[in-house]
């Protein structure tokens, strides 16, 4: 009896704190009118400048000063800008009284509560979950009788429609399901939250394309020594002949009607010599120091016939496991003997998870805010020119910030919001840059509701609070702006600063970066950026990402042989630096890798110049930059990766 009166008398004390923090009877400087613009700004400097405004000695909590926030008050007292940005956070302030005999004003500290603290660490931890155990989970909740079901029916039953079309049938919608799906009983935990989102995420990718609907059914059907096959290995392919003949046949024909043909098309079809198309570029290239003229032939393959493949059986689906990302992915194979075609991703890594909790139940249609209407189709840029141009510069997501504050500028509202790399809450990274792509093709008005999409922003006299929705992720997935300046303080970054990066950085936060700054750069007409091209490359290979991670590894003489050309031999390298070049020559998204790895004598590194003819009048000339990482084997070189990129012809 004793303990629950003490916890309440503590209870009591905290909420008297609490509301006694801010008070301006006992503190008439909080009363004190502020005016604040700022995007992207870390918490430590808000606080700083507001104190510069007003006399007042504010400070916040070690962990929490790079939490970045944007923010718009015109004319406020203080205590009511520092709360609202206290809520924005889910964070409070707590006063610092002075010591018995000391004439000094009260201080204020941010800190964060114990029980969101221990939130966010919850979340946190769920990056390290097992991403297989969640997906079997999720999967053992989707009803076998709604997996059974043609693929439009499918689609109905989530929320979505289906659009047929010759070149890429496809749904959307707003997943709402219209059938009974399974519910743990409540009180629910957050690994149980996680398991259902999951659920959500393989609903929604699975519904996006015939092909992706193909490969969820497939997956559904693994058993528990496949789930360990996987594991162990990292790849598993499976046949269709799994599947019950007349449920695959359906498939079949669902998928060519749904691509506008018949299968009369698709059985007639056959390519002639005429038929076969290939684009040809001649190039002429500088490697390591010697000029070859190289005649590169691509073949392309039409539509009709993939479906001729899909028609006669040739189709697989390949499932990949990534232990060192914890990254899952499954996809469609179709297999031809002139092609080989891959399509119908559905990827899970542990910050889809957290993205897909933040997301469950708030897909578009949304009620944007009222000031949104008022915001004109074109900035009015009141924010310096100067400033926008620092924030371009910085581009890790900083620039987008600026179109939330000018946003508000331009209609006379004020706001106050936390602040991260909003893409992270897509699913896959060639959604994350699509998007992007969108938005900065957008025009202003809607580029500005793609953003607040991100947010759930409710008003707070007469203010509107931003809360991010993926905030948990967003702060485990953030760098601090003064750590990605220096990462990326080279204008065309060498070999050797890529390695940094990728010894410094996540592959999920390479990939946030990627689609960033490549937004960015079509909102900046013709700018030559060899970041965006690099970044690109690591993010849509992770062998890419492995491949610098072992250049990492590489004592500075090593480096220094690879970089005249020299080749590294197998034996003379370190157990740790053979092990990460066999994980980077293993790791390949796109085909499985079902036999052993080849026997590798030696690696090297091969570099490239190529000298680009201008597209434009008014573009610079410029040239195009190659390094190719190789291994060797006893018959030949083959290459694990390349890293492209365009830098200014001096």
């Amino acid at each position: 009896m004793r303990g629950w009166w003490c916890l309440g008398l503590l209870v009591l004390l905290w909420c008297l704190g609490r509301a006694q923090a801010l008070e301006v009877q006992r503190d008439p400087r909080l009363s004190q009118r502020v005016r604040v613009r700022v995007a992207a700004t870390p918490l430590h400097q808000l606080v700083q400048l507001l104190k510069k405004q007003t006399g007042v000695e504010l400070s916040v909590e070690p962990p929490l000063r790079e939490y970045r926030a944007f923010a718009r008050f015109e004319n406020r007292p203080l205590h009511e800008v520092l709360e609202l940005l206290a809520e924005a956070f889910g964070f409070e302030w707590r006063v610092d009284l002075p010591e018995k005999g000391v004439d000094a004003p009260p201080r204020y500290v941010l800190y964060q509560p114990a029980l969101e603290r221990q939130r966010e660490m919850q979340h946190r931890a769920l990056l390290n979950a097992d991403i297989l155990e969640l997906t079997r989970e999720a999967l053992s909740l989707i009803p076998p009788e709604l997996l059974e079901r043609s693929y439009e029916e499918f689609c109905g039953a989530i929320g979505y429609t289906v659009r047929a079309d010759k070149a890429f049938p496809r749904a959307s919608g707003r997943f709402q399901p219209r059938v009974a799906l399974p519910s743990p009983a409540k009180p629910r935990s957050l690994r149980t939250e996680a398991v259902l989102a999951v659920r959500a995420h393989l609903l929604q990718s699975g519904a996006e394309t015939p092909k992706a609907w193909f490969v969820l059914r497939m997956l559904a059907t693994l058993n528990s020594a496949e789930w360990a096959t996987l594991r162990a290995r990292g790849c598993l392919r499976l046949s269709p002949n799994r599947l019950p003949p007349t449920w695959r046949e359906q498939w079949v024909r669902d998928y060519i009607r749904l691509h506008e043909y018949s299968e009369e098309d698709v059985a007639a079809y056959r390519p002639s010599s005429e038929e076969v198309h290939t684009t040809e570029t001649i190039t002429t290239r500088h490697i390591n120091g010697m000029s070859i003229t190289n005649i590169n032939t691509v073949l392309v393959i039409n539509n009709l016939e993939k479906l001729r493949a899909v028609w006669q059986g040739n189709y697989y689906v390949e499932c990949f496991f990534d232990p060192r990302r914890n990254l899952l992915k499954a996809q469609l194979l179709i297999v031809d003997e002139r092609f080989l075609s891959t399509s119908g991703w559905i990827e899970l890594d542990n910050a889809v998870v957290l993205a897909a909790m933040a997301s469950i139940g708030r897909e578009p249609p949304y009620e944007p805010p009222s000031w949104l209407a008022t915001v004109p189709d074109e900035p009015i840029r009141r924010i310096a020119e100067r400033a926008w141009t620092q924030a371009w510069e910085r581009q890790w997501a900083d620039w987008l910030s600026y179109h939330l504050v000018e946003g508000l500028e331009s209609a006379r509202a004020e706001g106050v919001g936390e602040f991260y790399p909003l893409g992270i809450i897509s699913t896959r990274e060639s959604d994350l840059a699509a998007k992007f792509y969108a938005m900065a093709q957008a025009r202003w008005r809607g580029l500005l509701s793609e953003l607040l999409y991100f947010y759930d922003i409710e008003p707070r006299n007469g203010v509107w609070v931003f809360q991010a929705r993926a905030r948990y992720l967003g702060r485990a997935l953030d760098v601090s702006q003064h750590s990605l300046a220096k990462l990326t303080a080279a204008p065309f970054p060498t070999l050797d600063e890529l390695a940094a990066v990728a010894q410094k950085l996540s592959h999920r936060q390479i990939v946030v970066l990627s689609a960033l700054r490549s937004g960015y750069r079509y909102w900046s007409a013709r700018l030559i950026d060899a970041w965006d091209d690099l970044l690109g490359w690591i993010a849509q290979h992770r062998r890419g990402y492995y491949a610098l991670q072992w250049y990492a590894a590489l004592s500075a003489a090593q480096r220094a042989a690879l970089k005249r050309g020299l080749p590294i031999a197998y034996n003379e390298m370190t157990p740790f630096q053979r092990a990460l070049l066999e994980v980077a020559l293993a790791a390949d998204d796109f085909t499985c890798r079902l036999h052993a790895l080849p026997k590798i004598r030696y690696a090297q590194l091969v570099y490239e110049e190529e000298e680009l003819t201008p597209s434009f009048a008014d573009e610079r000339p410029s040239l195009r930059l190659t390094y190719r990482l190789e291994f060797c084997d006893e018959e030949d070189c083959h290459h694990i990766v390349e890293f492209v990129s365009r830098i200014p012809k001096k």
